[in-house]
């Protein structure tokens, strides 16, 4: 597991944290986020966010990451703030309720705040 430190396992903030990428595959992630969905943090960068998101929710989140594609707006990119109630699932299918906050920081990245 790499340590708390390093950009794929953070522990900065006591709030779960998913930061993806555009395609909504997850490239950081805090020690509370890898708790909620009981995963370690070698096992669960490079994933899709989805595979962590209940059945029943994926289409929302589906929709909500379509919506949070970077506008243009001149030079910058326009921002972008969301929150949704999901259920995620853990490795071994436990569903928690879930209020996510979904926003964009840069072109390239979301970030989801449970």
């Amino acid at each position: 597991m790499p340590p708390a430190s390093s950009p794929a396992a953070s522990s900065s903030t006591s709030a779960a944290r998913f930061v993806i990428d555009e395609a909504g595959t997850i490239v950081e992630t805090n020690m509370e986020a890898c708790a909620l969905v009981d995963v370690g943090p070698r096992m669960i960068v490079g994933k899709p966010l989805g595979l962590f998101v209940d059945r029943d929710d994926a289409a929302t989140l589906a929709s909500v990451l379509a919506d949070a594609t970077l506008v243009p707006s001149g030079d910058r990119y326009a921002p972008f703030v969301r929150v949704v109630d999901l259920f995620l699932r853990t490795r071994t299918g436990v569903r928690k309720r879930a209020r996510a906050t979904i926003s964009t920081r840069d072109r390239a990245r979301l970030f989801v705040r449970v």
